[in-house]
């Protein structure tokens, strides 16, 4: 990996490593955190098929890229990821986390969707997934 990319990596994998994952009896969505952690490292462990993806979800979280989800072009797992993600809610307020979480959803979403713009990235998912 250039240390272009790794740095492009590491952007998106920080909020990921931070995003506190709760004790089941502590919260209800915990089977779904981790669910949508392991697709986010799913969606990065494409990125060395794919090297534009880091670029794209990068350009995703900084709101610079145009394109949305493509899930025509995702395929049912992709698709059932980023909807995952969607479903996970958002606290708001005075969360004791809030700064992490919020990141790592953005991290998730914007890896998705760059591995959906990314169709060799897509394939590579649906074979890990």
């Amino acid at each position: 990996m250039r240390a272009e990319q790794r740095g492009l990596y590491e952007t998106v994998t920080e909020p990921a490593d931070a995003f506190p994952v709760p004790h089941p009896s502590w919260h209800d969505y915990v089977p779904e955190m981790r669910a949508c952690l392991a697709d986010l490292r799913r969606a990065l462990a494409v990125s060395a098929d794919a090297p534009e993806l880091l670029e794209l979800a990068v350009r995703s979280v900084d709101g610079d890229l145009e394109q949305g989800f493509d899930a025509h072009a995702a395929g049912p797992r992709l698709a059932a990821a980023y909807q995952r993600v969607g479903l996970l809610p958002v606290p708001a307020g005075e969360h004791p986390y809030l700064d992490e979480i919020v990141p790592t959803l953005e991290a998730m979403e914007a890896v998705l969707v760059a591995v959906s713009l990314v169709p060799a990235a897509a394939v590579t998912f649906k074979r890990l997934a």
